[in-house]
């Protein structure tokens, strides 16, 4: 487990609510999925009185209670008003979030929603384009002066060694 669970338990048991969520979510938007900080920051969301926040965090854990329903069912219904954000909603590591990672019952909610998440940001592969009289004469270019720069370079190093 990692070590902020235990440091913000215990600013959850001082009554330091917003310390310990701000923790958590550092946490999330750094480290990413972690599903022991997601059921504790769900917990002091809910706690907080913020609901569709705790649902939020939730929405990635295995539901156990009464109250983690509610709370991702009310999340899911105000992103529903807007549905193409709801990804948005989340930090960019879990928007990212392996499905095969989360529990079988966040993994069903997943795929309801699947058709409304951004698509994966994919690096798109380079094209194989066709070079014009343009590209090739910049590249000669390029490659006389280096040429020359080389030239000059070669001279100098003949002078600093003393070669005639």
């Amino acid at each position: 487990m990692p070590a902020v669970l235990e440091k913000a338990r215990q600013d959850q048991a001082d009554g330091h609510l917003w310390k310990a969520r701000q923790r958590l979510e550092s946490f999330v938007s750094s480290s990413g999925y972690d599903r022991w900080v997601l059921e504790l920051l769900g917990e002091v969301c809910y706690e907080m009185g913020d609901y569709p926040a705790a649902g939020r965090y939730w929405f990635f854990v295995e539901l156990k209670t009464s109250q983690q329903h509610e709370a991702v069912a009310l999340f899911l219904k105000l992103a529903s008003k807007h549905p193409s954000t709801i990804g948005q909603r989340w930090p960019a590591k879990l928007r990212d979030v392996r499905i095969d990672k989360l529990p079988a019952d966040a993994r069903a909610r997943h795929q309801k929603i699947a058709g409304f998440l951004p698509k994966p940001r994919v690096k798109p592969l380079p094209t194989n384009k066709a070079y014009t009289s343009r590209d090739l004469l910049a590249a000669s270019g390029c490659i006389l002066v280096a040429l020359f720069a080389l030239f000059c370079f070669s001279i100098g190093f003949a002078q600093v060694i003393g070669l005639k």
